[in-house]
């Protein structure tokens, strides 16, 4: 049986990882009770039977040779199980140890994943941490392997209608646009047509009463169904045109500032000046994750101030890294500027492991501006992430198309690479969640978090996810003393930032 050999992108986070900033993507789970041994034995076991790359190593690579997924000698999968004892039972002494194992490089004769089982959690609470390398495979497809080997797995099966939650994108041939509120709301954006079927009678609504989705430019609801049938058409038709054109310019315009960022000399395009600091990158991390806020909130919300969720989740976040900066009086830049993970996967319902994910930075605005103004840009800036073609490009052609057969060619260019990192403020990743509580080692899972690689010196690492109808974000940044307590900060604002704007909303709906 020949060897599989790396692809471009296993190769491209192979190559960029750096002692201080680690491409590893991580997983808690959180446990009410203790674990079955032999059911989670059994369950890792089956994890590298069903996906080979947990049971090998990148090897024989060289400047001009793709390395291959090799076997290493003697191993098993219980060498990469280790067991912790925290020092004290609160949730603080867990992210300490957290922060030190996201700190900890891989072993790279042993295949590069790992699983923490942690004890000494208050009432016999346990939780299960794991860690992978990037080159193994991208979040969806690393959350989705995991996923396998609990009871999703099997709800999975009686539920194939349901539809991920995941950034895509667009463009690629034979996408469709979401049809039901899930796929809606989380990562897809809304339909910008108007078909046929949205004009036909609700037993909900009155004659002329239809749902209609949602524009970027466009009149109010209240104006366009006093209009006739045939004048709410030519409106429709004359606003979605409109938007296109609308889209096309932020897209263009969006895409050449990045270009430009990019050809910049070293000073003029790292001009961050928010979470950075001088001296070299710091090797210790803090994180710290948030409490949960419910998905049918942020529907309300998303529904009230017309935007998608993911929308909604960008200026929550958004403003919580805004509180953080004015608390501590260290607040320079207006706009935070995120990388936003896109899926490349050509099948919508591909979750395979794999590395298939591209991205581009989105610009966000930290000034003082109110909501509607606020949602406004970052709905914006969100449909020119995911209009835009730079992301396709940079997949297919400079990561598949080349260092896939040419791995020694990014060598000469990590100086630049290691320069185009630290544009960014951060990066914010969304991974979908299961619905339903799962099971997994004979108990179920109360909480799910997930965290990304950070992207360059001192940048947060955003994950939010969903499980169970709850929403939750978790944060690494570096453990510096110019930004105390950053990731704990932001994480502890997360649900009193969403609780203003959820009042806000209450407030201006029971107005009208």
């Amino acid at each position: 049986m020949l060897e599989e050999k790396l692809s471009g992108l296993d190769n491209l986070f192979l190559q960029i990882e750096h002692p201080r900033r680690l491409m590893t993507v991580s997983s808690l789970w959180k446990f009410d009770e203790r674990l079955n041994p032999s059911l989670v034995y059994e369950a890792i076991e089956q994890l590298c039977d069903d996906y080979p790359r947990y049971s090998t190593v990148p090897a024989h690579g060289s400047v001009v040779d793709t390395p291959t997924w090799s076997n290493p000698i003697g191993w098993q999968p219980q060498m990469n199980i280790e067991r912790h004892r925290l020092k004290s039972p609160s949730e603080e002494s867990l992210q300490e140890y957290i922060s030190d194992m996201q700190s900890r490089p891989f072993d790279y004769s042993k295949p590069l994943w790992e699983l923490h089982a942690i004890t000494g959690l208050q009432d016999e609470q346990c939780a299960f941490f794991w860690k992978a390398h990037h080159c193994l495979a991208d979040g969806l497809g690393f959350v989705a392997s995991l996923l396998e080997i609990t009871s999703a797995a099997t709800t999975n099966k009686d539920n194939k209608n349901e539809k991920p939650i995941i950034f895509v994108d667009n463009k690629k041939k034979g996408s469709s646009f979401p049809t039901n509120v899930q796929q809606q709301t989380m990562g897809r954006p809304i339909r910008l047509t108007r078909k046929s079927a949205r004009f036909r009678r609700s037993d909900n609504s009155n004659k002329r009463h239809h749902q209609r989705p949602l524009l970027i430019n466009d009149i109010p609801d209240q104006i366009y169904y006093l209009l006739p049938r045939w004048l709410q058409w030519l409106t429709s038709w004359y606003f979605i045109l409109i938007n296109s054109i609308f889209i096309l310019l932020i897209t263009l315009w969006h895409d050449l500032w990045v270009g430009f960022l990019c050809i910049l000399p070293a000073r003029l395009s790292s001009n961050r000046r928010d979470f950075f600091y001088t001296g070299l990158q710091s090797f210790k991390k803090q994180v710290a994750w948030s409490d949960t806020i419910r998905l049918k909130d942020v529907r309300i919300v998303r529904r009230a101030l017309k935007g998608t969720v993911n929308d909604v989740m960008v200026l929550v976040v958004t403003r919580c890294i805004k509180h953080y900066l004015e608390e501590i009086g260290m607040r320079h830049d207006d706009f935070v500027r995120l990388f936003v993970p896109i899926n490349q996967r050509e099948n919508l319902d591909d979750r395979s492991f794999k590395n298939v994910i591209s991205g581009i930075w989105g610009w966000f605005s930290m000034k003082d501006l109110e909501t509607s103004d606020l949602l406004a840009q970052v709905r914006a800036e969100m449909q020119a992430v995911k209009s835009s073609r730079v992301p396709r490009l940079m997949y297919k052609n400079a990561v598949e198309g080349i260092l896939k057969y040419f791995p020694g060619f990014l060598t000469a260019f990590l100086p630049t690479v290691n320069r185009l990192v630290n544009i960014p403020h951060g990066v914010f990743t969304n991974i979908p969640g299961p619905t339903e509580p799962i099971e997994f080692g004979g108990k179920r899972i109360r909480s799910i978090h997930v965290l990304p690689p950070q992207n360059g010196k001192g940048s947060l690492a955003i994950g939010l996810i969903s499980y169970c109808d709850q929403v939750n974000i978790t944060v690494m940044a570096d453990d510096h003393s110019k930004y105390p307590n950053i990731a704990k900060s932001i994480c502890s604002q997360f649900v009193p930032e969403f609780n203003l704007l959820l009042r806000e909303v209450n407030m201006k709906t029971t107005r009208k």
